[in-house]
Protein backbone atom coordinates (compact mmCIF):
# COMPACT_ATOMS: atom_id res chain seq x y z
CA UNK A 1 0.00 0.00 0.00
CA UNK A 2 1.61 3.22 -1.15
CA UNK A 3 -0.51 6.34 -0.93
CA UNK A 4 2.20 8.54 -2.41
CA UNK A 5 2.18 6.66 -5.72
CA UNK A 6 -1.46 7.61 -6.27
CA UNK A 7 -0.96 11.35 -5.83
CA UNK A 8 -1.04 13.58 -8.88
CA UNK A 9 0.23 16.79 -7.34
CA UNK A 10 -1.64 18.91 -9.91
CA UNK A 11 -5.11 17.40 -9.49
CA UNK A 12 -7.45 16.78 -6.54
CA UNK A 13 -8.56 13.19 -6.19
CA UNK A 14 -10.20 10.63 -3.93
CA UNK A 15 -7.51 7.95 -3.82
CA UNK A 16 -8.33 4.31 -4.49
CA UNK A 17 -6.22 3.10 -1.59
CA UNK A 18 -7.78 2.74 1.86
CA UNK A 19 -5.78 3.56 4.98
CA UNK A 20 -6.94 1.77 8.13
CA UNK A 21 -5.61 1.89 11.68
CA UNK A 22 -3.68 5.12 11.17
CA UNK A 23 -4.57 6.07 14.73
CA UNK A 24 -5.19 3.60 17.52
CA UNK A 25 -7.43 4.63 20.44
CA UNK A 26 -4.31 4.76 22.63
CA UNK A 27 -2.62 7.16 20.16
CA UNK A 28 -5.60 9.47 20.15
CA UNK A 29 -5.91 9.34 23.93
CA UNK A 30 -2.24 10.22 24.33
CA UNK A 31 -2.41 13.10 21.83
CA UNK A 32 -5.57 14.55 23.35
CA UNK A 33 -4.31 14.39 26.92
CA UNK A 34 -0.73 15.54 26.34
CA UNK A 35 -0.62 17.87 23.35
CA UNK A 36 -1.84 20.94 25.23
CA UNK A 37 1.24 20.75 27.45
CA UNK A 38 3.85 21.03 24.73
CA UNK A 39 2.47 21.70 21.26
CA UNK A 40 -0.26 23.72 19.55
CA UNK A 41 -3.97 23.25 20.11
CA UNK A 42 -6.64 25.05 18.07
CA UNK A 43 -10.20 25.27 19.29
CA UNK A 44 -12.50 26.18 16.40
CA UNK A 45 -15.98 27.56 17.06
CA UNK A 46 -18.37 28.72 14.33
CA UNK A 47 -15.61 28.40 11.76
CA UNK A 48 -13.20 30.66 13.65
CA UNK A 49 -10.22 29.99 15.90
CA UNK A 50 -10.64 30.76 19.57
CA UNK A 51 -7.19 32.29 19.70
CA UNK A 52 -7.23 32.78 23.45
CA UNK A 53 -7.09 29.00 23.77
CA UNK A 54 -4.15 28.41 21.45
CA UNK A 55 -1.26 26.74 23.20
CA UNK A 56 2.16 27.89 22.12
CA UNK A 57 5.26 25.78 22.59
CA UNK A 58 7.71 27.59 24.84
CA UNK A 59 11.50 27.55 24.95
CA UNK A 60 13.08 25.11 27.36
CA UNK A 61 14.26 27.95 29.57
CA UNK A 62 10.83 29.57 29.85
CA UNK A 63 8.54 28.89 32.80
CA UNK A 64 5.57 30.82 31.37
CA UNK A 65 3.14 29.10 29.06
CA UNK A 66 -0.37 29.67 27.79
CA UNK A 67 -2.43 26.74 28.95
CA UNK A 68 -5.85 25.31 28.27
CA UNK A 69 -7.33 22.72 30.57
CA UNK A 70 -8.46 19.29 29.45
CA UNK A 71 -11.95 20.17 30.71
CA UNK A 72 -12.03 23.22 28.41
CA UNK A 73 -11.33 21.05 25.38
CA UNK A 74 -14.01 18.55 26.42
CA UNK A 75 -16.47 21.40 26.98
CA UNK A 76 -15.71 22.69 23.49
CA UNK A 77 -16.34 19.29 21.89
CA UNK A 78 -19.63 18.86 23.76
CA UNK A 79 -20.80 22.35 22.73
CA UNK A 80 -20.07 21.87 19.04
CA UNK A 81 -16.52 23.16 18.67
CA UNK A 82 -13.75 21.37 16.81
CA UNK A 83 -10.35 20.58 18.33
CA UNK A 84 -7.21 20.48 16.20
CA UNK A 85 -4.09 18.86 17.65
CA UNK A 86 -1.23 20.15 15.56
CA UNK A 87 2.26 18.87 14.74
CA UNK A 88 1.64 15.18 15.37
CA UNK A 89 3.99 13.71 12.75
CA UNK A 90 5.86 11.72 15.41
CA UNK A 91 2.80 10.46 17.29
CA UNK A 92 3.17 6.93 15.91
CA UNK A 93 5.18 4.98 13.34
CA UNK A 94 2.54 4.96 10.59
CA UNK A 95 2.09 8.74 10.59
CA UNK A 96 5.83 9.32 10.82
CA UNK A 97 6.56 6.93 7.92
CA UNK A 98 3.85 8.51 5.76
CA UNK A 99 5.28 12.00 6.29
CA UNK A 100 8.76 10.71 5.46
CA UNK A 101 7.46 9.01 2.28
CA UNK A 102 5.89 12.27 1.14
CA UNK A 103 9.08 14.23 1.80
CA UNK A 104 11.23 11.70 -0.06
CA UNK A 105 8.81 11.45 -3.02
CA UNK A 106 8.31 15.21 -3.46
CA UNK A 107 11.73 16.82 -3.35
CA UNK A 108 11.97 20.05 -1.39
CA UNK A 109 8.70 19.52 0.50
CA UNK A 110 8.11 19.39 4.25
CA UNK A 111 5.21 17.35 5.71
CA UNK A 112 3.53 17.32 9.11
CA UNK A 113 0.29 15.96 10.58
CA UNK A 114 -2.68 17.56 12.34
CA UNK A 115 -5.52 15.67 14.04
CA UNK A 116 -9.07 17.03 13.70
CA UNK A 117 -11.63 15.97 16.32
CA UNK A 118 -15.30 16.91 16.52
CA UNK A 119 -18.14 15.72 18.74
CA UNK A 120 -21.78 14.83 18.14
CA UNK A 121 -22.95 18.46 18.06
CA UNK A 122 -20.31 19.78 15.64
CA UNK A 123 -21.75 20.92 12.31
CA UNK A 124 -19.29 23.61 11.34
CA UNK A 125 -15.79 23.98 10.02
CA UNK A 126 -13.66 26.63 8.38
CA UNK A 127 -15.26 28.69 5.59
CA UNK A 128 -14.48 27.96 1.95
CA UNK A 129 -10.75 28.57 1.49
CA UNK A 130 -7.56 27.58 -0.32
CA UNK A 131 -4.36 26.50 1.44
CA UNK A 132 -0.77 27.33 0.60
CA UNK A 133 0.13 23.67 1.12
CA UNK A 134 -0.93 20.47 -0.57
CA UNK A 135 -3.17 18.47 1.74
CA UNK A 136 -3.79 14.79 2.30
CA UNK A 137 -6.93 14.10 4.36
CA UNK A 138 -7.30 10.65 5.91
CA UNK A 139 -10.62 9.78 7.54
CA UNK A 140 -9.91 7.83 10.74
CA UNK A 141 -13.43 7.44 12.14
CA UNK A 142 -16.91 8.80 11.53
CA UNK A 143 -17.66 10.60 8.28
CA UNK A 144 -17.51 14.07 6.78
CA UNK A 145 -18.37 15.79 3.54
CA UNK A 146 -15.70 17.77 1.74
CA UNK A 147 -16.33 20.18 -1.09
CA UNK A 148 -13.31 20.38 -3.39
CA UNK A 149 -13.08 22.62 -6.42
CA UNK A 150 -13.22 20.52 -9.59
CA UNK A 151 -14.42 17.39 -7.75
CA UNK A 152 -17.58 18.76 -6.12
CA UNK A 153 -18.91 17.32 -2.87
CA UNK A 154 -17.37 14.09 -1.61
CA UNK A 155 -18.35 12.02 1.42
CA UNK A 156 -15.42 10.52 3.30
CA UNK A 157 -15.89 7.35 5.33
CA UNK A 158 -13.41 5.64 7.65
CA UNK A 159 -10.24 4.74 5.72
CA UNK A 160 -10.86 7.11 2.80
CA UNK A 161 -7.98 9.28 1.58
CA UNK A 162 -8.51 12.60 -0.23
CA UNK A 163 -5.77 14.67 -1.87
CA UNK A 164 -6.23 18.44 -2.35
CA UNK A 165 -3.49 20.33 -4.21
CA UNK A 166 -2.24 23.70 -3.04
CA UNK A 167 -4.47 26.56 -4.21
CA UNK A 168 -7.70 24.59 -4.68
CA UNK A 169 -10.80 25.92 -2.95
CA UNK A 170 -12.28 23.49 -0.44
CA UNK A 171 -14.46 23.25 2.66
CA UNK A 172 -15.14 20.48 5.15
CA UNK A 173 -18.77 20.00 6.12
CA UNK A 174 -18.78 18.06 9.38
CA UNK A 175 -21.45 15.53 10.30
CA UNK A 176 -20.97 15.26 14.03
CA UNK A 177 -18.47 12.94 15.70
CA UNK A 178 -15.38 12.26 13.59
CA UNK A 179 -11.60 12.01 13.69
CA UNK A 180 -9.46 12.77 10.67
CA UNK A 181 -5.79 13.39 10.02
CA UNK A 182 -4.65 16.18 7.73
CA UNK A 183 -1.13 15.97 6.33
CA UNK A 184 -0.13 19.29 4.77
CA UNK A 185 3.06 19.34 2.75
CA UNK A 186 4.58 22.44 1.24
CA UNK A 187 7.61 23.28 -0.87
CA UNK A 188 10.31 24.89 1.24
CA UNK A 189 12.28 26.31 -1.69
CA UNK A 190 12.65 30.09 -1.67
CA UNK A 191 11.42 30.48 -5.22
CA UNK A 192 8.14 28.70 -4.43
CA UNK A 193 5.11 30.95 -4.88
CA UNK A 194 1.54 30.38 -3.79
CA UNK A 195 -0.75 30.40 -6.83
CA UNK A 196 -4.48 30.49 -6.17
CA UNK A 197 -6.51 28.46 -8.62
CA UNK A 198 -8.18 30.77 -11.13
CA UNK A 199 -11.71 29.49 -10.59
CA UNK A 200 -14.20 31.91 -9.06
CA UNK A 201 -14.59 31.74 -5.28
CA UNK A 202 -18.18 32.98 -5.58
CA UNK A 203 -19.00 30.20 -8.01
CA UNK A 204 -17.45 27.62 -5.70
CA UNK A 205 -19.44 29.00 -2.74
CA UNK A 206 -22.70 28.55 -4.63
CA UNK A 207 -21.77 24.94 -5.43
CA UNK A 208 -21.08 24.21 -1.76
CA UNK A 209 -24.37 25.75 -0.70
CA UNK A 210 -26.49 23.92 -3.27
CA UNK A 211 -24.86 20.54 -2.71
CA UNK A 212 -24.99 20.76 1.07
CA UNK A 213 -28.73 21.48 0.90
CA UNK A 214 -29.28 18.40 -1.26
CA UNK A 215 -27.44 16.13 1.16
CA UNK A 216 -29.22 17.32 4.31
Amino acid sequence: MNIVNEIDIKSPSLLKVKFGDLLLPTDLDYAFNNTFKKEHVRLVTDGKDSYEHIIRKTHWYSTSEKCVSHSRLMEGLINGSMVILMYQSHLNRKISDLCKDIESSFSGHYADAHIFISGDNCKQSFPLHADQSHNLIIQVSGSQQVFVEQLGLIKLQSGDVLFIPQGYMHQVLTEGRRVSVSIPFICTKRDHEFEINTRSTDKASKIVFSNSKVLK
